[in-house]
C-alpha cells in the first residue's frame, strides 16, 4: 500500500513533463514562424510542410491563398497538431486536407475514431489521461484567436473530420 501513492506521484509528474514539453514546443514554434513560413503563399508554405508526411495527400484551390504571417502561422501548426494526433492516437493511414472551397478547409482521416463522448472533448485538455488533448487545445484557441472556427465529425472507426472556416466568411 505504501507504494502506490508514490507510483501515482510519480505518474503525475510525468504527465505534467510531458505536457510542458509539449508546450514549450507550441511555444517555439509560435515564435519561429520563419520555420514554417517562407512566402505569402499558403499553399506553397503548406506544401513544404505536409512533404514529410507520407500519410498527407493536399487538395488545392484553384487560385493561390494569401494569408497574414499569423493566420498561415495558426493554420499551420493547428494542421501539425492534427496531423500528428490522426498518425499517434488514431492511427490513420490516410490524411486529406482540402483547401478546394478555402476559406473552409477541411481534414479527414481513416484513424479509429473518437466517440461522442470523446469528441465533445475536442479542444479541452484532459492532463490526467494518455493523449491529453493539450496539443488539440492550444491548435483550437490559437486558430480561434486569429479568425477561424472549427468543427469535429467521428465516430468509431470511421475516421475524423475537422473543418476549419474562417469567423469573417
Amino acid at each position: 500500500l505504501e507504494g502506490r501513492p508514490k507510483e501515482k506521484t510519480k505518474r503525475n509528474f510525468k504527465r505534467i513533463y510531458i505536457a510542458e514539453q509539449q508546450l514549450q514546443k507550441i511555444i517555439n514554434q509560435w515564435v519561429n514562424p520563419g520555420r514554417l513560413i517562407k512566402s505569402e503563399n499558403f499553399t506553397e508554405n503548406l506544401l513544404r510542410f505536409v512533404e514529410s508526411f507520407e500519410e498527407v495527400k493536399v487538395r488545392l484551390p484553384n487560385n493561390s491563398i494569401s494569408l497574414s504571417t499569423s493566420k498561415q502561422t495558426a493554420l499551420i501548426l493547428g494542421l501539425e497538431v492534427f496531423i500528428d494526433n490522426a498518425i499517434e492516437h488514431a492511427k490513420a493511414t490516410q490524411i486529406q486536407i482540402d483547401l478546394s472551397a478555402f476559406p473552409k478547409i477541411t481534414i479527414q482521416d481513416n484513424g479509429i475514431g473518437m466517440n461522442e463522448e470523446k469528441a465533445a472533448l475536442f479542444g479541452t485538455p484532459q492532463p490526467s489521461q494518455k493523449g491529453n488533448g493539450l496539443g488539440t487545445y492550444f491548435a483550437k484557441n490559437l486558430l480561434e484567436q486569429v479568425g477561424f472556427k472549427l468543427f469535429l465529425k467521428s465516430s468509431p472507426e470511421a475516421g475524423t473530420y475537422i473543418t476549419i472556416v474562417s469567423k469573417s466568411s
